[in-house]
């Protein structure tokens, strides 16, 4: 079922497969990801929505959840998250 209230976010392209499952509060360290290499805001959001998505997600099933699972790449180059997988 399509929701008609909200639209596919865009997928900004953090990398999330091929590592771990392990705590929400260890998810960008085990990417090595830290503080001092967000340069930008884009890149600040590009960490932040992997791990309210995936990091979360993980955290609560604890099994890995693949980016391929909420991904949708569409017919305009762009890569969209989508939830209906979920169900």
């Amino acid at each position: 079922m399509h929701s008609r209230l909200f639209k596919p976010s865009a997928w900004l392209g953090f990398p999330h497969d091929g590592y771990p499952v392990v705590s929400l509060d260890q998810y960008l360290e085990v990417r090595e990801s830290t503080v001092n290499q967000i340069d930008s805001a884009l890149s600040a959001a590009r960490h932040i929505q992997s791990l309210l998505t995936f990091g979360v997600l993980e955290a609560v099933v604890e099994k890995p959840v693949p980016e391929s699972t909420l991904r949708l790449d569409s017919t305009d180059s762009r890569t969209y998250r989508r939830s209906q997988s979920l169900a």
